[in-house]
């Protein structure tokens, strides 16, 4: 069982933004990039753990960059992400 801990800009965050940064240039090549680094880092001994241990600690500072940025409290840029989730999925069958 994983140990989950707290979330710090560290080498797991930098790949996870590595990934994140490939994958909203939205180009096909790019995606295709962020997946075979996301196979790389899975493959590693502590690799599922290490990408989302990586994936919370860069959803927690783009809130607080957001939060202090554009004064859109954390509550309030998830609940607007919540309804835009689940539009798309409405509209894709997913639900």
């Amino acid at each position: 069982m994983a140990s989950w801990r707290t979330p710090e800009l560290d080498r797991s965050a930098a790949d996870a933004l590595a990934v994140l940064t490939l994958y909203a240039s939205g180009r096909p090549e790019d995606a295709a990039l962020a997946g075979d680094l996301l196979d790389d880092l899975v493959a590693r001994p502590d690799g599922v753990e290490s990408v989302i241990g990586g994936l919370v600690s860069i959803s927690a500072a783009l809130l607080a960059l957001l939060e202090h940025q554009a004064a859109v409290r954390p509550p309030d840029a998830l609940d607007h992400l919540g309804r835009l989730v689940l539009q798309l999925a409405g509209e894709r069958g997913e639900l």
